[in-house]
């Protein structure tokens, strides 16, 4: 369990609906003037025990403002695996972490994809991974302005964090 400290932006109308932890929150984006609430976090293992869940996962959805790889770090690979997952912005760190544990980048959801899609290797054969990809309008297998690809598609990829080079 880890002591944060998470802002609101309640006073910010295009992003009232959200939040996040204020160490992680992207300095680019306008500041809310709402104090920070002191939170407590939870290990992922123990809510995934806590409610039974299955050791193997269809779909996770990753999207919790830059807190990405704080969740993930001590994630236990060895005993859950995901088939696909959608991950908002994933750092170089995150995706060294995902390639590190048998995750293979499958997509971008447009140009600027910073919506990805990640396949467990384990499953790749399982899912139509091309035509989902294609079916869904996604971008797979080239670049968007948010990951670099090499010539081999399942290569691990290069995030191009563009707000890395606003800085």
């Amino acid at each position: 369990m880890e002591e944060v400290k998470f802002r609101m932006y309640k006073d910010l109308p295009k992003r009232a609906a959200s939040g996040g932890i204020e160490d992680l929150i992207d300095p680019n984006i306008p500041k809310s003037k709402e104090r920070p609430d002191t939170l407590y976090t939870v290990p992922a293992q123990e809510i995934l025990e806590r409610y039974h869940a299955p050791y193997i996962m269809e779909y996770l959805s990753l999207d919790i403002e830059g807190a990405e790889y704080m969740v993930m770090k001590d994630f236990p690979f060895h005993v859950y695996k995901f088939k696909v997952m959608t991950v908002e912005r994933p750092s170089q760190q995150l995706t060294d972490l995902f390639y590190d544990h048998g995750y293979l980048y499958l997509a971008g959801n447009n140009e600027d994809g910073q919506e990805t899609a990640w396949i467990h290797s384990d499953y790749q054969a399982e899912i139509d991974v091309v035509g989902g990809v294609e079916k869904a309008g996604w971008i797979g297998g080239r670049s968007t302005k948010w990951m670099t690809i090499g010539s081999d598609r399942w290569a691990k990829p290069v995030v191009d964090d563009l707000r890395l080079k606003m800085k």
